[in-house]
């Protein structure tokens, strides 16, 4: 398990890392043992995923008849696969460009910025997910912070490998690209359609056109 103070750092570097401290990324061990020991954050970021993806698609579940049951053992049956290939994806990238003495420390890094970002973004899912706002403004929220996570992949990307910022762009978006691909599927093998919030804010801008 985690010591607090590993709780602790790993949580300050982590924020820091959301504000694009350059020197954020030097707080974080690079040994393979300190990679190894950022997975227990999954502890966090796997429980806290399925319940926000649970809680998004509450509407949803009765409209298109699929139990969440179903839904979350088979989110959990595509993220197993997703992960294993997202990580070994970044692994060979980086070892084509010779990076991969960088990779522990971009693992845990990455582990407490998932941490961070899934703490801080908290206000901006409940925005978009609520009934408070118009389905527009809060697909504007979603889409806003999908893009702020985009650019933080990339800047701790950038700042752990110290590569060329458009290779860096490259292996950010490997994880991501896997993770939703596999939630993707999922949605669409249950739903009917990939992403039924998207498809309904598609649905309702139709209508109010005609």
């Amino acid at each position: 398990m985690l010591t607090l103070r590993e709780i602790t750092s790993g949580l300050r570097s982590g924020f820091r890392l959301l504000l694009l401290d350059t020197q954020a990324v030097e707080n974080f061990d690079p040994s393979k043992q300190a990679a190894l020991r950022s997975f227990w954050t999954f502890l966090f970021l796997v429980p806290s995923s399925l319940l926000m993806g649970f809680y998004g698609n509450r509407p949803f579940f009765a409209h298109y008849g699929t139990g969440p049951s179903v839904w979350i053992v088979c989110q959990l049956l595509a993220s197993a696969v997703a992960l294993p290939l997202g990580l070994w994806l970044v692994w060979q990238a980086a070892q084509w460009e010779n990076l991969s003495p960088h990779y522990p420390r971009y693992l845990n890094a990455g582990n407490w910025l998932a941490v961070a970002g899934t703490l801080a973004g908290l206000p901006a899912f409940f925005l978009s997910t609520s009934e408070f706002l118009p389905h527009h403004e809060r697909m504007i929220i979603g889409t806003a912070w999908y893009f702020l996570a985009l650019a933080w992949n990339w800047f701790l990307a950038w700042r752990v490998f110290r590569c060329n910022p458009f290779y860096a762009a490259g292996l950010s978006i490997l994880m991501p690209m896997t993770s939703t691909i596999a939630s993707d599927f999922v949605n669409l093998k249950l739903f009917g359609v990939t992403r039924p919030f998207e498809e309904q804010w598609y649905i309702d801008l139709v209508s109010s056109a005609l």
